[in-house]
């Protein structure tokens, strides 16, 4: 009778010192919103990066590159939820 817990993804992304071109990671990213949403229970996912030095390149003037494009997709696009067979199918109405 335990409910389903809350999940926060908080360590999401690709190489350590890289990131693909802003087309390919939206699309990544748009690949994963898409698979969470099957997941009512996953609230988020944040970009994470280790940070600046000497191993990690141009990774995080990279990943804040994306900080625009990324909020316009956020804010015009959206994704079905769906229930997996075991689940109960969510009200998206409670998700938008």
């Amino acid at each position: 009778g335990i409910p389903r817990p809350t999940v926060l993804i908080t360590e999401w992304g690709w190489e350590y010192n890289n990131i693909p071109a802003l087309d390919q990671a939206l699309n990544d990213i748009s690949w994963a919103a898409n698979l969470y949403a099957h997941f009512p229970q996953v609230k988020g996912a944040a970009i994470w990066n280790l940070g600046t030095g000497c191993c990690f390149g141009d990774v995080s003037e990279e990943v804040a590159d994306l900080i625009d494009p990324l909020r316009r997709f956020n804010l015009t696009t959206s994704f079905a939820i769906r229930a997996l067979p075991d689940q109960e199918p969510a009200d998206p109405r409670l998700y938008q």
